[in-house]
């Protein structure tokens, strides 16, 4: 799939992809993005990894294969990033990556609502049992 076509599908809404181990890209291709996105990168606590795919797939001539088995585990703990972080920032980077997307792409027309039906989901999601 071109890449562009899978940020404006998928990671405009979230970060489809739960696990960076589950991430095989061209050397060349994540340098080049590591130098695009510099100091940026510590701004996220969270969603950095979601910044890094994001600038991948907005380049001309990027792709992005998918193969539809688990080669991998994802599990959260209580000791997680995820489980460990602030609500309020875990929810602002997702609203920082979802309008970082499409200040770069034309979106599709249910996207936004997808977008906040994401945001929504997450407050649910990360402020159970609080």
């Amino acid at each position: 799939m071109d890449g562009r076509e899978f940020l404006s599908r998928f990671l405009a809404v979230k970060n489809v992809i739960l696990n960076v181990s589950g991430v095989i890209a061209h050397r060349q291709t994540l340098l080049d993005a590591f130098a695009s996105v510099g100091d940026e990168l510590d701004g996220f606590k969270v969603a950095g990894d979601w910044r890094l795919y994001a600038e991948i797939c907005v380049r001309e001539g990027s792709t992005v294969s998918w193969l539809p088995e688990p080669l991998n585990s994802h599990r959260r703990h209580k000791l997680s990033v995820t489980q460990a972080l602030d609500v309020d920032r875990h929810l602002a980077e997702i609203e920082r990556m979802q309008e970082w997307v499409g200040e770069r792409i034309a979106l599709g027309p249910n996207v936004k609502s997808l977008q906040m039906d994401h945001l929504k989901a997450s407050h649910r999601y990360l402020t159970a049992g609080q």
